[in-house]
């Protein structure tokens, strides 16, 4: 997720991101969607899973809306090195809250969020397991309706006016 621009002037939470559509469209299926944003010395060429198992793959944001959200949650970990603290912590007990619920999980390419979700965020963070059956993936939704598995392909092929960043 690349951070969205700010009017000048306007203030802005460290752990919430402005909304990106308009209210009457925000989030109200039943479903939470999330985006992970990492860095590895490893190629994501060689695999969702190899790259996240590599020790060296670090979380580097979690972005997430649930049902009822009108602004996308942020989690970002500490950077102590730089000053940084951890962000959005607070928010995280509604999301494991959600998990535990087993309320279906939703992100585009669900196979790369998974494996990062497995490999780093339960046995690194301690962050809750969640099950096979609560992943859903919206680019193989996309490729069911014969659209473009690409999140900037299928944005311009349904012309939305909010394309990826």
């Amino acid at each position: 997720m690349t951070s969205s621009n700010t009017a000048p002037g306007a203030a802005r939470s460290l752990s919430r991101v402005a909304p990106s559509a308009p209210l009457h469209l925000m989030h109200k299926n039943n479903h939470v969607t999330i985006d992970f944003e990492t860095r590895s010395p490893t190629d994501i060429r060689y695999g969702a899973h190899r790259y996240a198992q590599d020790d060296q793959t670090e979380v580097m944001c979690l972005a997430w809306i649930a049902p009822g959200d009108a602004d996308v949650n942020l989690w970002a970990p500490a950077y102590p090195h730089v000053g940084l603290p951890e962000r959005g912590v607070e928010l995280l007990p509604k999301l494991f809250k959600a998990i535990e619920g087993r309320v279906p999980i939703e992100a585009h390419n669900a196979s790369f969020e998974r494996a990062v979700w497995e490999y780093i965020c339960v046995p690194k963070m301690g962050w809750p397991a969640i099950l096979p059956e609560q992943w859903r993936c919206s680019a193989s939704v996309a490729a069911s309706f014969a659209l473009p598995r690409s999140l900037d392909g299928v944005s311009q092929a349904l012309n939305v006016s909010h394309k990826k960043d």
